[in-house]
């Protein structure tokens, strides 16, 4: 099944819309996995598209609920042989037709919403199937997470730094981010750049945040004792989700169907935190016993839709904000776990 947007590049105004329904007909001795099926469907269509002229200059966003599908193409690789054979008939197609193409995992629900997955089980009553326009369900990679939730940055703000949380526009990836504020000429007509520390709220969209990352991490190594917070909707996570993993030190996947993430987000949404360095061993807060077990613990508060993960979010934003005034061994029992005294609501 697929959801494709095609955009013609280069200044051309021209978009095309596509919402098609993939083929069941797989060569039988084949494979039997579900995953092989659809991404040889996919495929299939594609190369019908390139045949008919329908490629050639353009960028194709194509929209799949089938993750293993987003993986062996942006890798370009696959362990599978067949799989491999499949990337391989795509980077052909590219070539050929002078095109670039996209695979972009999307949640289900977002498929039976749009109507495309209705089609495949004869129900003609959803989404466009049901007279609903296309453009109503175009995916939201240009929208922040903060933009889409009305409810969210207050959420954000209640268990962190309130007020004081500086949240960053793409503008002050490059700058603000990085706790530049302004500069002035010296006297040898030099630029010097001001410094003014802070906390930072980083809110890409999903087409953007492969770059906010890579400005994040470099602000972090520029100013170690500097809290970020970076939050986007797990959409492209392709493009910056591994840089997310390697770089922070709690990253929580939360799921749709709180107050301030609605179950019509579909997709989950990414927060991760990231602290100031401390002062002894491990001189960070990624992987200690502490950050593994309140990950676990934050993970059943949503499961079990307790509500008490704020609580526990602005204890950790307190402890971490207050690390600097501990003794080594204060900071040693509590990066081991052996501190909870200071998160009661564990």
């Amino acid at each position: 099944m697929l959801l494709g947007l095609v955009s013609e590049p280069r200044g051309r105004q021209s978009l095309k819309l596509q919402s098609s329904e993939l083929e069941c007909g797989i060569k039988k001795g084949i494979d039997s996995s579900s995953n092989f099926k659809e991404f040889e469907n996919s495929v299939q269509t594609l190369e019908e598209m390139g045949e008919k002229g329908e490629l050639g200059g353009f960028e194709l966003f194509y929209f799949t609920d089938n993750s293993v599908s987003e993986s062996a193409a942006y890798r370009g690789s696959s362990s599978s042989k067949k799989l491999f054979d499949l990337v391989l008939r795509l980077w052909i197609l590219e070539l050929k037709y002078g095109c670039k193409i996209h695979f972009i995992h999307i949640a289900g629900t977002r498929m039976i919403e749009q109507g495309t997955d209705g089609i495949s089980r004869g129900n003609l009553n959803e989404g466009i199937c049901n007279g609903e326009r296309m453009l109503k369900f175009v995916v939201p990679l240009a929208e922040t997470a903060i933009e889409r939730s009305a409810t969210l940055e207050a959420w954000i703000r209640g268990w962190s730094d309130g007020d004081k949380l500086e949240l960053l526009e793409p503008e002050g990836w490059f700058e603000r981010g990085h706790c530049i504020s302004g500069g002035s000429l010296n006297n040898d007509g030099l630029w010097i750049p001001e410094h003014k520390d802070g906390s930072f709220l980083w809110n890409p969209a999903p087409a953007g945040a492969s770059f906010a990352i890579k400005q994040l991490r470099e602000a972090r190594h520029k100013r170690p004792d500097i809290a970020h917070i970076f939050v986007s909707p797990r959409i492209m996570c392709q493009e910056w989700l591994k840089h997310v993993f390697k770089s922070a030190d709690l990253v929580l996947m939360i799921p749709v169907g709180t107050d301030y993430w609605p179950e019509c987000m579909h997709e989950p949404l990414v927060l991760a935190l990231y602290f100031p360095y401390v002062k002894c061993e491990p001189w960070q807060w990624k992987n200690s016993p502490l950050m593994l077990e309140l990950s676990g613990k934050l993970r059943g508060v949503w499961k079990e839709g307790k509500g008490t993960e704020g609580d526990i979010l602005s204890e950790l934003w307190t402890a971490s904000r207050s690390s600097s005034e501990m003794s080594f061994r204060e900071l040693r029992d509590l990066l081991q776990g052996e501190g909870n005294i200071r998160f009661p609501s564990l």
